[in-house]
């Protein structure tokens, strides 16, 4: 039979001031009907410009020097734009990253699918209308009547993803691009819409090209897969094959990246050293030769070709010298964190002191009117309920995670902890001293001790300062020594956070997105502080610059005695980062304690299908893993009664509606808040267990 694609020796160039760069180079594959192929590897490898390649829509900058590109049988490569055009949008769809920006949004989401069928159809705007809306029901958009005439940023970014696949499949194209159609989502939303890909993949039968670096998104979702490093495709195999015998080091180094939940947290995350090598110039030795643990003399003479790989399946090649086993360098290249807090995962009573202490925290912002959206409603109760009576304590030295869904109060929480905002009401208190209730000076002087790193460190610095002047302009408000004094801090501090010393005379655009990181991470330490609330800091990138990131963070906690407040809808980061743990849903803690017990007995049955939702590098389990939670977050400007999560919970009664649950004790410093919990609450005698807040016990002395 006929491919539905046929892409054979595709190269791209990328033309530089210097010269050019060979950002895919000769890349070859094919994909059936109803077959889904996932091409994987870190960013800059390659992936993304072979997607926008086959859709015709490479940069300027960007050319295609060699190759060719079958759709059904037919060349793509040289047709003229008008027929390309037609081509776009009905027989091949792409869903791209980031939706908010792929959107028009000054139209609204309904029009934009109406258009796609207007133009590839040829019908009336009621037929299109008709249409969209079908489309709008079939990607699972609820009132989809209701959604037609919203705008882009009235929906959740879950929904703008469903919107994006509208798009992509109002024409029922034969092939369906997917460039990271989940990155940025929580992982309850991520599961949705990977099932919903697999599911219109079945029932139209077309084939999906995969682009991520997930590889949990890979193991259970694609039937084979191709891994991709420096232009190249240097393993290729079926799905089963590659997670059941990799023999390539970098499919086996990208594996290793990927926090588990079953790994030892006390254990260093194996990643990539260094970076990809720079494509400007010819290779002419295993382009992973510099970053692989197994370079041995001959991998520097001649680059290896793509063969059949030793002791595997027909069909699997690789491109290596010297093939690796499997699992025998995961296990090697772990190295225990110095420091890390004994008995962080041990049930029973710790007894560090509270560095943060947040009590009864509400925070409700009032919805406003007018314009330009800057009077308050006049209407009584007009409020988002954001954070709703939230208590939990940190202790010195240790990692508190705070996971949910988007829309849950975690970066509110986490804003309000560095009075970045300041309550409804409630309190927090930093090592005794009520931070929401300081102003001026004294907030200003107190600030040291706690510092936020930034979920996108490219917007929160200043494009126009170079780094020294960004790392030293907190130590010259709080003026701390000179400035000879403070380049030297500056300077000192770099190397800690592995940047060189040269970093202080760029600009923040002259940066990776994983450099980048490092700089948000060293302006938060700057001022030395004890508390560090990261928010999200690893959401945006691909797994080995994650892995980097992560060990950085704990190796920094380990020397400099850092308490963490992490952040995250990824909960196998959290596992991995996390002594303890608290699960906040549509502002209310409902799950809280230590991260070993959240993860194997959790009591709350939105903790358990948020873990079930985790995508995990493994075939066997991803594909036969059960989800047990669906649906929209419930509006914060009317929350639900009672239980809050009653509306999508499996297990929910009529006393659910009825009764706020409480905060029962499920072990040693383990709450949990619901009527009808996973797991049998502790029973408790008289003065056996004090409980000092909603989420701590104390045992009696």
């Amino acid at each position: 039979m006929t491919p539905v694609l046929q892409v054979d020796g595709l190269t791209v160039e990328f033309a530089l001031r210097d010269g050019a760069s060979t950002a895919v180079d000769g890349v070859s594959f094919h994909l059936g009907e109803g077959e889904s192929l996932g091409l994987v590897g870190e960013s800059g490898c390659g992936k993304t410009t072979t997607g926008l390649a086959i859709m015709g829509l490479l940069p300027a900058a960007a050319r295609v020097t060699s190759g060719s590109i079958r759709l059904l049988g037919e060349e793509l490569l040289g047709l003229p734009e008008p027929a390309l055009c037609a081509v776009r949008g009905d027989q091949l769809g792409m869903i791209f990253q980031d939706p908010l920006s792929s959107l028009h949004p000054m139209k609204t989401v309904g029009a934009q699918v109406a258009e796609v069928v207007r133009i590839h159809r040829g019908v009336s705007a009621k037929q299109a209308r008709a249409r969209a809306l079908e489309v709008l029901d079939l990607v699972e958009i609820p009132r989809p009547a209701e959604r037609f005439d919203a705008y882009p940023h009235q929906l959740s970014g879950g929904l703008r993803q469903r919107v994006m696949i509208g798009i992509a499949l109002a024409c029922e194209p034969r092939l369906l691009i997917a460039d990271e159609p989940t990155t940025a989502l929580d992982v309850t939303i991520q599961a949705q819409i990977l099932d919903l890909i697999d599911r219109l993949r079945a029932e139209l039968r077309m084939a999906v090209l995969f682009i991520t670096h997930d590889m949990g998104v890979i193991a259970g979702h694609t039937d084979r897969v191709q891994v991709m490093y420096a232009g190249q495709i240097i393993e290729d195999a079926t799905t089963e094959e590659v997670f059941a015998r990799i023999r390539h080091p970098y499919t086996e180094a990208l594996m290793a990246s990927v926090p588990r939940l079953d790994q030892d947290p006390s254990v260093r995350l194996a990643g990539i050293p260094g970076n990809a090598p720079e494509l400007t110039q010819p290779i002419e030795h295993c382009r992973f030769a510099p970053r692989c643990r197994h370079v041995r003399p001959d991998c520097w003479g001649q680059p290896p070709a793509l063969i059949q790989a030793v002791d595997a399946g027909d069909g699997h090649r690789v491109a290596c010298i010297h093939q690796a086993g499997t699992g025998e360098a995961r296990a090697s290249t772990r190295v225990e964190v110095a420091g890390e807090p004994a008995g962080a995962d041990e049930p029973g009573e710790d007894r560090r002191p509270a560095i943060l202490a947040v009590e009864h925290l509400v925070r409700d912002f009032p919805l406003s009117s007018g314009i330009l959206r800057r009077r308050p409603r006049r209407r009584h109760g007009a409020v988002v309920s954001a954070v709703a009576d939230v208590s939990f304590a940190i202790r010195r030295g240790e990692s508190f995670g705070l996971v949910g869904e988007s829309g849950s109060g975690k970066t509110t929480v986490g804003r309000l902890a560095v009075a970045l905002d300041r309550p409804t009401a409630g309190a927090v208190h930093i090592d005794g001293s009520p931070v929401s209730e300081l102003r001026g000076s004294m907030l200003r002087r107190k600030r040291r001790e706690f510092q936020m790193m930034f979920q996108d460190p490219y917007a929160s610095l200043d494009p126009r300062m170079h780094v020294g002047a960004i790392l030293q302009e907190p130590l010259a408000i709080q003026g701390v020594g000179s400035r000879a004094e403070r380049r030297r801090i500056v300077r000192d501090l770099l190397d800690e956070v592995g940047l060189p010393a040269r970093s202080v005379e760029r600009y923040p655009h002259e940066f990776s997105g994983g450099q980048r990181q490092r700089i948000g991470l060293a302006r938060a330490l700057v001022l030395d502080p004890k508390l560090v609330v990261a928010d999200e800091p690893v959401s945006a990138l691909d797994v080995a610059i994650q892995a980097q990131i992560l060990n950085l963070l704990k190796g920094l906690q380990a020397t400099r005695g850092l308490t963490y407040l992490f952040i995250s809808h990824d909960l196998a980061v959290v596992r991995y980062m996390a002594e303890r743990i608290g699960v906040l849903y549509l502002g209310k803690l409902v799950e809280v304690g230590p991260a070993r017990r959240i993860y194997e007995s959790s009591a709350h049955p939105y903790t358990r299908a948020l873990i079930d939702a985790i995508p995990v590098p493994d075939v066997s389990q991803a594909r036969s893993r059960t989800r047990h939670i669906g649906g929209e977050l419930p509006s914060a400007t009317n929350p639900p009664s009672g239980c809050r999560f009653r509306t999508r919970c499996p297990l929910a009664q009529p006393v659910c509606a009825q009764e706020e649950p409480p905060m029962r004790p499920f072990g040693p410093d383990h709450f949990g808040a619901c009527h009808f919990p996973l797991q049998r609450p502790v029973p408790t005698q008289p003065n056996e267990w004090a409980v000092a807040s909603p989420t701590q016990i104390r045992r009696p002395r």
